[in-house]
């Protein structure tokens, strides 16, 4: 009869393990899954705030820093032009 406690003791603690060990692998791939989609969703609104048709600069924010972006082929549409002058 003991030996059945005993056993029954460490297969609990076997699965109690195995699952803690499951549920830490999923949540922390489920983590670096949502970080990386806010990568790609601040990426995506960088190349959509480039692409405006008529070459405004636009501003990125990170924290207090602010920087000021415009397309590098607006830049040369504007040097091609004023060449021509």
């Amino acid at each position: 009869m003991e030996k059945q406690k005993l056993l029954i003791i460490v297969l609990v603690v076997l699965v109690l393990a195995l699952s803690s060990y499951f549920a830490f692998d999923f949540f922390g791939k489920y983590k670096q899954k949502l970080v990386f989609q806010g990568y790609y969703i601040a990426i995506d609104e960088v190349m959509n705030s480039a692409n405006n048709e008529n070459c405004e600069p636009f501003s990125v924010y990170y924290g207090e820093d602010t920087i000021n972006l415009v397309k590098l082929d607006c830049l040369e549409n504007q040097n091609l032009g004023s060449e021509g002058e």
